[in-house]
């Protein structure tokens, strides 16, 4: 996801819990200098920041603001490998 955070730049969103999204964000920060945005170098394979989704839906320049409705962007990968077929799926009939 294109985001803004001293510039445009992009992030990973791994998953959500409640109201707060967890995410890779590959700038590298030991210390979170933003209140409420936690920081964490506890997870790095799967996250390095936790944010509270108000924080995204925002179009000021503020950390992690996705700007403007018209010029937000985003990549969506899905794993077709996982994907659940009628070739893929048993089904049982009592």
């Amino acid at each position: 996801m294109r985001l803004n955070m001293d510039g445009e730049h992009y992030v990973l969103l791994t998953r959500r819990e409640g109201e707060m999204i967890y995410l890779f964000d590959p700038y590298y920060m030991p210390e979170c200098p933003f209140e409420g945005i936690t920081c964490t170098l506890e997870h790095p394979l799967s996250y390095n920041r936790i944010v509270p989704f108000d924080f995204f839906n925002r179009e000021d320049d503020g950390p992690y603001a996705l700007g403007k409705v018209e010029e937000r962007e985003a990549v969506l990968l899905f794993d077709t490998r996982s994907k659940l077929t009628p070739e893929k799926t048993i089904e049982y009939f009592i």
